[in-house]
């Protein structure tokens, strides 16, 4: 395998989570629907608005790495959802899908040997590829991940709710 194959496969291993961290299917299993729009105490953010977060900022990644004339919605009220709760399960369920084809649609891109991971993006001075890349599992890891720390923004976060965490007392 070549040096450039495989830095390609670990960041699609990154990007899909594991190792020291919980994968967003572990983050989000079990996590019940009454708690979706509750914000444990000592959080900025409710479950449903770190997903949708994780969501729109992905789609964004995604979009933007296909297609330089992309309009990225604006910083940062555009990356958050308006609610703290989704409005019924289906809309939760959606925004799920979503992120998942999302982060397949990404992979593809990294796993694609003629994708230039260190390319520059016109709009943004100095950018690359990766560097927008990599902004993904970092947060994506963070927020979700089972040590469960830090946002995109730097706000921390307690968000591991699922099976076997305590939640606490929310706000």
């Amino acid at each position: 395998m070549t040096s450039d194959a495989s830095w390609r496969q670990e960041v699609v291993k990154l990007l899909r989570g594991g190792n020291a961290h919980a994968d967003f299917e572990a983050a989000i299993k079990d996590l019940p629907a009454e708690l979706r729009g509750k914000t444990p105490k000592g959080a900025e953010h409710s479950p449903w608005q770190l997903l949708e977060h994780l969501r729109i900022a992905q789609w964004d990644i995604v979009e933007f790495s296909r297609d330089p004339a992309h309009k990225s919605p604006d910083f940062p009220s555009g990356y958050w959802p308006t609610t703290s709760a989704p409005p019924d399960d289906t809309a939760w369920e959606k925004s799920v899908r979503a992120f998942r084809k999302d982060l397949k649609t990404m992979c593809e891109l990294v796993e694609n040997p003629s994708t230039d991971l260190g390319r520059r993006f016109p709009a943004e001075t100095g950018r690359r590829f990766c560097a927008r890349l990599c902004w993904l599992p970092t947060t994506t890891l963070t927020i979700w991940g089972n040590c469960s720390v830090a946002s995109s923004s730097g706000c921390l976060e307690v968000v591991r709710v699922g099976k076997g965490y305590a939640i606490p007392a929310c706000r």
